[in-house]
């Protein structure tokens, strides 16, 4: 919602129409699917409010437009995961946030809330956020090892570097980071 409100709250709602909304907002993201896709999610939150609470709208300007597809996410080479681990030691939050995705499978929405109470068990269990699917997995020896180096500062194993647990955003972002210094081609 901030990065609505930095890049359009100059714009007034009223104002707004879907030729608008598809030339000014989301035509900039055409290269970057994934952020289109949350951006019209989000402004649809606004402009439901706008119409249903605040009664600024009559219709819904946004009706009609699709949300697009998010381009597919291919796995990293060999090469890539190589070079993660190794600008990535045990003991980095970076490598414990690389070795969750990899050996249990969550995404960053399950990712960046995982407490130091699921990693104690013997098996690491959660429920997937998205599709409220339990899973449980056998912990792999490399995320055993990325755990036991990575120091205990808060109930939620990922936290930011001012100990506070990762919004969903702010771990892709991180993450966006992390991939770049270590030389692999960031994904969305």
């Amino acid at each position: 919602m901030d990065q609505i409100r930095r890049d359009h709250g100059h714009r007034a709602v009223a104002g707004l129409t879907k030729d608008r909304i598809e030339e000014k907002i989301l035509k900039p993201l055409h290269n970057k699917p994934g952020a289109k896709i949350d951006t019209l999610k989000k402004l649809r939150i606004l402009i439901r409010h706008a119409k249903d609470d605040l009664k600024w709208l009559s219709v819904d300007p946004s009706d009609g437009i699709k949300r697009g597809k998010s381009k597919e996410i291919r796995a990293w080479t060999d090469t890539e995961m190589k070079a993660f681990e190794d600008r990535w030691a045990y003991g980095t939050r970076q490598r414990a946030a690389y070795e969750l995705m990899l050996n249990v499978g969550t995404a960053r929405i399950d990712t960046h809330l995982t407490t130091w109470v699921q990693a104690d068990a013997d098996d690491f269990e959660y429920t997937r956020r998205k599709t409220g699917v339990s899973v449980l997995v056998e912990k792999a020896q490399s995320l055993r090892a990325a755990l036991a180096a990575l120091p205990r500062k808060h109930v939620c194993i990922l936290t930011t570097e001012w100990g506070k647990p990762f919004t969903v955003d702010g771990l892709q972002r991180w993450m966006r980071d992390a991939m770049t210094g270590a030389a692999v081609a960031a994904q969305s």
